[in-house]
């Protein structure tokens, strides 16, 4: 029996993972609650909460973008990269003298 009550939850996404894989990793063991789906992408190399929704849930999504937000980084300063992320080649290598005059600016 199918429980059409829309539901969020709010699942671990670890890093090399990407969501929808998440989303195939829940799905067979709550099927029963009706369509899955995520209310946003995070990166492959991210890890964090990813929000979902099952049943009529998915029919918010427009409503739950709009909510606030908070996204915790940690970042590494002085590197450069092809994609500007951490999966890219180094591009340049910035010397600590480089990072306080741009920093003092």
């Amino acid at each position: 029996m199918k429980n059409h009550n829309p539901l969020i939850l709010n699942l671990y996404k670890p890093t090399g993972m990407s969501s929808q894989e998440v989303i195939r990793k829940w799905k067979p063991r709550l099927r029963q609650l009706g369509k899955i789906g995520h209310f946003g992408t995070l990166d492959p190399f991210a890890e964090g909460i990813l929000l979902c929704g099952w049943g009529g849930m998915m029919k918010l999504m427009d409503y739950v973008q709009k909510l606030p937000k908070e996204y915790i980084a940690t970042g590494l300063l002085g590197k450069q990269s092809s994609t500007g992320d951490l999966s890219g080649e180094i591009t340049a290598i910035h010397s600590d003298e480089e990072i306080s005059a741009l920093l003092n600016n």
